[in-house]
């Protein structure tokens, strides 16, 4: 056998040691859960959970039907942030294009709004 080839051998086999003790693994050669014992009950570890941020459904106001003109309204000059909105509810409350309002306002992290928050809000195209 070559030395650069035992060398292989050793480090693969130093590396698969490594990682079955890092994830709780045994030995792959070992033939732990061939045959189980009587009355042992497996084990499963719960995982963290992660949180996870969806846009906040936005409806709609209803628009009146019938035969009166009605002017377009025309959106604030700014809007302040309250519990429950998002940046993207928020743009299609003004029904203002999403990218706008980041620009607008400078925000580097589109989900980094905080309650409170003054967004200044273009006009309506």
């Amino acid at each position: 056998m070559s030395p650069l080839f035992r060398t292989l051998r050793i480090r693969l086999v130093v590396s698969l040691v490594v990682l079955m003790t890092a994830f709780g693994c045994s030995s792959p050669l070992s033939n732990d859960d061939a045959s189980p014992t009587p009355g042992h009950t497996p084990t499963v570890e719960t995982q963290p959970t992660m949180r996870i941020v969806t846009p906040t459904p936005y409806t709609p106001p209803a628009v009146a039907t019938g035969t009166g003109v009605s002017q377009p309204e025309q959106n604030p000059e700014t809007y302040v942030v309250v519990e429950g909105d998002s940046l993207y509810s928020i743009a299609l409350r003004f029904g203002v294009d999403l990218n706008t309002l980041i620009e607008l306002n400078g925000l580097t992290d589109p989900n980094d709004i905080t309650i409170g928050q003054e967004l200044r809000i273009p006009p309506r195209p």
